[in-house]
């Protein structure tokens, strides 16, 4: 996983053109939940390194928040893993709008370079204001991740 505390000054990462998150200042990381359920905690992976959070009370986290990059490389994941008449349902998906073309017309070519990027982009929304970015390399650990949190946030005793 990459980290970083996003600000306004930090260049933006984009899924589709960068390849490298630690030229946007991302730290290589690992992170875990303690064994109490109550915080975050990261570890660069290497000793030197400076990381900008290195525990986050899991009581600061207001909502998880995808990109919508990220978003439309998951329903193109979705889309292209059962391959069965994958253009029809990427057209039903877009004129559905599960598929945000506002921005971008995602053209095959575009479809490609989503498939193709390596990384999936989220944001913990801190009830403080500020915002941690994580960017993670694998659906799996995404997908792991995300769902976690989700339903750290929607436990009943987590809110006590």
């Amino acid at each position: 996983m990459y980290l970083r505390k996003a600000s306004k000054q930090k260049r933006e990462f984009d899924l589709l053109t960068n390849h490298f998150p630690q030229e946007f200042n991302f730290v290589y990381c690992r992170g875990y939940i303690d064994k109490q359920i109550k915080k975050f905690i990261f570890r660069p992976n290497e000793e030197n390194e400076l990381i900008d959070i290195e525990e986050l009370d899991l009581l600061l986290i207001n909502k998880i928040i995808i990109t919508k990059q990220t978003k439309n490389k998951v329903i193109l994941l979705q889309l292209a893993k059962k391959q069965e008449n994958f253009q029809e349902k990427y057209q039903v998906q877009k004129q559905k709008n599960t598929i945000d073309c506002t921005d971008e017309c995602l053209n095959e070519d575009k479809n490609k370079q989503y498939l193709q990027s390596r990384y999936f982009i989220f944001y913990l929304d801190l009830k403080n204001g500020e915002r941690i970015e994580i960017i993670l390399n694998t659906y799996e650990n995404f997908k792991i991740w995300i769902n976690g949190i989700s339903s750290i946030l929607q436990s009943k005793s987590f809110h006590v």
